[in-house]
């Protein structure tokens, strides 16, 4: 091959540079296209991938390293990178956030759940990749700084870079923003190449605007991003107006409202952003009559500022006159039928607008015909997004009519629509006549079908068989589709989708999960499968395919030459179809990957499996998880793994092999099997004899990374500990629940002074004792690398705690320790009171310590230790008066949890004077103390000086209307000198986020608080406020809050009494809301009145997914108006009615909506006496629903008829996962016939029947 220069190599590999796929392949041809592809590669790389993430901590350096040690971090380890990748990094974006929470949750730390994660974990790791990034990287160009990340160390960095072109720093919190500002300034006057600019969603007030205004007079940066800064309060308005008249460089400018009379005057701007602004009507009206005057903006951004109806139609007729503007976006505006009439009119008059984004106007069918209408006249507009605006399969008709004779629309998205059947149809229709348009969004995650496109998802969209048959048919035109996704569309007709295959449509991955297949269907499949060359996955997840179908697709797999990934999940082909399916895998050899869980093939599918894997060359990956393979099949699997020289992972979960077939694996492992990576042997009852196996033939494996032999009752310490000190790669051990005792605690203490790599250590529920607590003490006076131990739940006793303390004396790595509910006691609470003092003093590493559970009394003594220790970030403790005092001079401690103490009065005013001088904390947990108003009040005062607090629970402590209003001058001060009462508080709190409020008898005084506060916040998203004595005038106040609140997305008002007047406030408060998702408004007394009103709001709400109103008398009549309203609603998809006397109406009425409801998956009926009538009408929608996954019918007097008729809906079901018919009045015939149907359904998961219940693991 002729070797060209890199330079030409470069410019040739950069012209695909966003085909990644094409460009890795290149990288693979040679070393000198490797070396011109890297830098395309890794200029901009995808940073929410953690495998990149992982690359970049090989990067740091010893200095940047030693920033993450104490927080436990797990950095990898491997040998030196190939190539500097991070040399290559131009772009450092917000994706590397998620990028970093999602490798923390996978490997990085202990916390496997992306919520669970603390926020200081994500901080120090971010915040060292971006300084390492800064430093390494040859041109960085754009740099994304969020609050969480913000710290003086990058700003050093940033202050000495001379090639960073764009900053983007927002949400900055209040106690950071004077800093920021000054930091900024600074850099701003020293970078002579900073271009852009953004500095939205910070509460930038006039002040801080005018520092910087007055710093860009001076500087070249063309771009600026001030939006979401509420400045237009005060002076802000007017600086930035008198700003943009006289600025010559800026182009761009992403702000606030009011800057009608600057664009008049202003002559060089051409991208102006409002997004969030609020400028509603008035805003709007202003806006569009400067853009009349206006001739050089081209793109204007007023997504989400509620301009209305009136301001929609001031817009559209400035359309109609402006001959400039390009770009508009409108999304979340609600313009409503009239402002879209407008819009539509103006369309078809405007010469110039090519994008117009209209998302979630409430348009409705009408609005939609008028707009379709309008894209038959109108000739320049390309791009156009429609999503979630009700259009309905009339909207949906009207625009596939129009796409037939419009010949410029490229982009069209119409997701969320509710389209239907016809509208699929029509849009099918019209696809095969519009020759211009590229992209067309039918869903939430962007669908496409033009004759340019690879992957087509037309996921649930209710397409029906008519709407699927007729997209399938228009996709056989198309010649190059790659994948395919039809999954819960409801199609059944296949027929349609193999015609498009054999037309052609070339895909190469097709998912058919959910699809209800029949056999005809399958056979149909098979036949196209056999015969199509180019698919090669195929996903059939949840399909019930049985043994029948089981042996066509057996058969596809013996004839089939291209697929390599095949997933048959949950489809219970059972033994024969385990067979026929073994038996093909001896003759296919292209299949590389196969999961076959839960299909209950049982032991002679496992040993045919067995004799596949000793022929198969081709497989890597099996899955066999919960199949009842058993013993026998087990050891006949571990003969093959002896022979077979492919698998790299097999997954043997939930088995039942046993001790013997465990032994037989462990036999394989240490004999001849040399590719395996990853094995799975989680619950399978190995015990002593095949764990000790399994741990022994580690000893002997060098292929093996991946075990999991969690829930096996091993006992057999000895030999794992053994083979892990010959194992010199272990930095993770679980053993808990294991059933280890002392002498087993002892054996792991003697080998944590040998082992040198073990980091992490988890023994809980093992009943070490004493004993082995105080072996596991020595150890950590020797041990050097172990940073975080586990011993909850090990009876460690007076004794085991005492040794514990006294080994942190010594032991300088551990970092954090559990031993909760370990009897510490309080007997001897001042001997382990001193210990703990010693430890406290001397050790200068813990940072989490749970004490929990262990009634260790000796405050006064251990508060002297705490006052002494700088270290300890996180204590979990029960409360004491003098630990409580002792808060304020620790100067590290962020979270601190005193749930269910019962502190007493005292307890409650030393933790208060404490708490006035702390101010790190920044979560507290006083749940169930029953502090009371008074110490409520002493208590709440001290938070004027937590600067931090982001939650706050004070859930059950009858704080009263007093305490109310003294908390929420507490949270205003929380944030600001000075304070006002609620109404400033939650207002001008700019941290909390959840609070809980359960329980604390607000009464009148404090709700109203509350809720005037809640017009002004804008941080808070969770709000709990049951039984709290609020009646309907708090009700209303509430509700009225809702109206003007934009960030509340779960309210909790259990048990209050609203009654029927505070039930038509929230009625009405729905229709205006927008963002709430959950509201609980069990047992308020809302009567028939008060649930009519909130079913005809149900009718016109559009966000709500989530809503409990049990026990609140609604009657049949109630029952009625709910079961229309949800006909309707297209949300809502958890409905919580128990309690409710809805009676056999009531229950009639909700049977017939369930046949029209789309997307209700949970309801609750329990306790309605529906009688037989009713249930069995619930059954009978059962038989025909396929949406519904969890349904309450407990107490419900159904009778021998109603259970018979529900035994019968449960045997054609197949959705249902959670059913609930305790109390019924069954006999032994209704028994029998559900036992019956249990043994034909397929997908019930948990049943609860007669005081018991039952589970099924299908």
């Amino acid at each position: 091959m002729i070797q060209l220069p890199n330079e030409c190599y470069y410019a040739i590999f950069n012209n695909i540079r966003h085909d990644y796929k094409s460009l890795f392949s290149c990288a693979l041809v040679n070393r000198h296209w490797c070396k011109a592809i890297i830098p395309i590669l890794w200029s901009k790389p995808d940073l929410k991938d953690i495998r990149l993430i992982r690359i970049f901590l090989l990067t740091l350096n010893v200095n940047e390293q030693a920033l993450l040690i104490p927080f436990k971090i797990n950095l990898p380890s491997h040998s030196k990178l190939l190539f500097e990748y991070t040399n290559y990094v131009t772009s450092i974006n917000s994706y590397l956030h998620d990028g970093v929470r999602f490798w923390l949750a996978s490997e990085g730390c202990e916390m496997r759940e992306l919520n669970k994660i603390p926020f200081e974990f994500e901080n120090a790791v971010e915040s060292t990749l971006i300084t390492m990034l800064l430093r390494t990287s040859k041109n960085p160009k754009s740099l994304y700084l969020n609050e969480i990340i913000f710290n003086q160390l990058i700003y050093e960095t940033l202050y000495k870079n001379t090639t960073v072109t764009s900053i983007y720093l927002c949400k900055i919190r209040d106690d950071f923003k004077s800093k920021a500002i000054d930091a900024l300034v600074k850099i701003l006057y020293k970078k002579s190449t900073l271009t852009s600019l953004y500095l939205g969603s910070n509460k930038l007030e006039s002040g801080e605007i005018k520092i910087i205004l007055e710093v860009l007079h001076k500087n070249t940066v063309n771009s600026l991003n001030l939006n979401g800064n509420r400045i237009f309060d005060g002076e802000g308005g007017k600086l930035l107006s008198k700003f943009l008249c006289k600025n010559t460089t800026l182009t761009s400018l992403n702000l606030g409202k009011a800057l009608a009379d600057a664009l008049c005057k202003n002559s060089t701007l051409t991208s102006l952003n409002l997004e969030n602004n609020y400028l509603k009507s008035e805003g709007g009206k202003a806006l569009a009559d400067a853009l009349c005057k206006n001739s050089t903006l081209t793109s204007l951004n007023l997504f989400n500022n509620k301009i209305g109806s009136e301001g929609g139609k001031a817009l559209a007729d400035a359309l109609c006159k402006n001959s400039a503007l390009t770009s508009l976006i409108l999304g979340l505006n609600n313009l409503g039928l009239e402002g879209e009439k407008a819009s539509a009119d103006a369309l078809c008059k405007n010469s110039t607008l090519t994008s117009l984004n209209l998302y979630y106007n409430k348009i409705g069918p009408e609005g939609g015909k008028a707009l379709a209408d309008a894209l038959c006249k109108n000739s320049t507009l390309k791009d156009w997004n429609l999503n979630y605006n009700k259009l309905g399969s009339e909207g949906g008709k009207a625009f596939a009519n129009a796409l037939c004779k419009n010949t410029t629309l490229t982009f069209l998205n119409l997701g969320l629509n509710n389209l239907g059947s016809e509208g699929g149809k029509a849009l099918a229709d019209a696809l095969g006549k519009n020759s211009t348009l590229k992209v067309l969004i039918l869903h939430a995650d962007a669908l496409r079908c033009n004759t340019s496109l690879t992957l087509l998802d037309l996921r649930s969209n209710k397409l029906g068989f008519g709407g699927g048959y007729a997209m399938v048919d228009t996709l056989c035109k198309n010649a190059i589709i790659k994948n395919l996704d039809l999954r819960d569309n409801h199609i059944r007709g296949v027929e349609a989708i193999i015609d498009a295959i054999y037309k052609k449509i070339m895909p190469t991955s097709l998912d058919l999960t959910w699809s209800g297949l029949r056999l005809e269907e399958v056979k149909i499949l098979e036949d196209a499968l056999c015969k199509f060359t180019k698919i090669t996955s195929l996903d059939l997840t949840w399909n019930k395919l049985g043994c029948e179908r089981g042996k066509l697709i057996a058969d596809v797999l013996s004839k089939n030459s291209t697929l390599t990934h095949l997933n048959l999940e949950n489809n219970y082909i059972r033994s024969e179809g385990g067979k026929a399916l073994a038996d093909a895998l001896c003759k296919n050899s292209t299949l590389t990957s196969l999961n076959l869980s839960y299909n209950k093939i049982g032991p002679e599918g496992g040993k045919a499996f067995a004799d596949s894997l000793c022929k198969n060359s081709t497989l890597a990956h099996l899955n066999l998880e919960n199949n009842y393979i058993r013993t026998e099949g087990g050891k006949a699997l571990a003969d093959a793994l002896c022979k077979n020289s492919t698998l790299t992972s097999l997954n043997l979960s939930y088995n039942k092999i046993g001790s013997e077939g465990g032994k037989a694996l462990a036999d394989a492992l240490c004999t001849n099997n040399s590719t395996l990576i990853n094995l799975n042997l989680r619950s399978n009852y190995l015990g002593l004899r095949g764990g000790y196996a399994i741990i022994d033939a580690l000893c002997k494996n060098a292929t093996l990374k991946d075990l999991d032999i969690h829930d096996n009752n091993l006992r057999g310490v000895e030999t794992i500990v053994d083979a892990f000190c010959k194992k010199i790669t272990l930095t993770s051990l679980d053993l808990s629940s294991n059933g280890l005792g002392p002498e087993e605690g002892k054996i792991l203490a003697d080998a944590l002074c040998k082992i040198t790599t073990l980091t992490s250590l988890n023994l809980t529920w093992n009943n070490l004792g004493p004993e082995g607590g105080k072996a596991l003490a020595d150890a950590l006076c020797k041990n050097s690398t172990l940073t975080s131990l586990n011993l909850n739940y090990n009876n460690l006793g007076l004794e085991g705690g005492k040794a514990l303390a006294n080994a942190l004396c010594k032991n300088s790595t551990l970092i954090s320790l559990n031993l909760a509910r370990n009897k510490l006691g309080q007997e001897g609470g001042k001997a382990l009171a001193d210990a703990i003092i010693d430890a406290f003093c001397k050790n200068t590493t813990l940072k989490n310590l749970d004490l929990r559970d262990n009634v260790l009394g000796g405050g006064c003594t251990l508060l002297e230790a705490f006052c002494k220790n700088t270290m300890l970030k996180n204590l979990n403790i029960d409360g004491d008066d003098a630990l409580l005092n002792s808060t304020y001079k620790n100067v590290m401690l962020t979270s601190l949890n005193f749930r269910s103490n019962v502190l007493a009065s005292d307890d409650g005013k030393i933790l208060a004077n404490s708490l006035y001088k702390n101010t790190t904390l920044t979560s507290l947990n006083l749940y169930d103390n029953y502090l009371g108003s008074e110490e409520g009040k002493i208590l709440v005062n001290a938070l004027y000086k937590i600067i931090m607090l982001t939650s706050l629970n004070l859930y059950s402590n009858y704080l009263g209307s007093e305490g109310g209003k003294v908390l929420a001058d507490a949270l205003c001060k929380n944030c600001i000198e000075g304070g006002k009462a609620i109404a400033d508080a939650l207002c001008k709190n700019s941290t909390l986020i959840s609070l809980s409020l359960r329980h604390n008898n607000l009464g009148s005084e404090g709700g109203k608080a509350i809720a005037n506060a809640l017009c002004k916040n804008s941080t808070l998203i969770f709000l709990n406020l049951g039984y709290n004595s609020l009646e309907s005038e708090e009700g209303k106040a509430l509700a009225n809050a809702l109206c003007e609140n934009f960030t509340l997305l779960s309210l909790n008002l259990r048990h209050n009494n609203l009654g029927s007047e505070g039930g038509k406030a929230f009625a009405d408060a729905l229709c205006k809301n927008s963002t709430l998702t959950s509201l609980n408004l069990n047992y308020n007394n809302l009567g028939l009145e008060g649930g009519k009103a909130l079913a005809n709001a149900l009718c016109k709400n559009s966000t709500l997914t989530s809503l409990n109103l049990a026990r609140n008398k609604l009657g049949h009549e109630g029952g009625k108006a709910l079961a229309d309203a949800n006909s309707k609603n297209t949300t809502l998809t958890s409905l919580n009615l128990g309690l409710n006397n809805l009676e056999s109406e009531g229950g009639n009425a909700l049977a017939d909506a369930l046949y029209k409801n789309t997307t209700l998956t949970s309801l609750n009926l329990y306790d309605n006496n529906l009688g037989s009538e009713g249930g069995k009408a619930i059954a009978d929608v059962l038989c025909k629903n396929s949406i519904l996954k969890e349904l309450d019918l407990s107490w419900n007097d159904l009778g021998s008829e109603g259970g018979k008729t529900l035994a019968d809906a449960l045997c054609k079901n197949s959705t249902l996962t959670y059913l609930n018919i305790e109390s019924n009045s069954f006999g032994s015939e209704e028994g029998k016939a559900l036992a019956d149907a249990l043994c034909k359904n397929s997908t019930l998961k948990n049943l609860n029947f007669k005081y018991k219940q039952y589970w099924f693991l299908n």
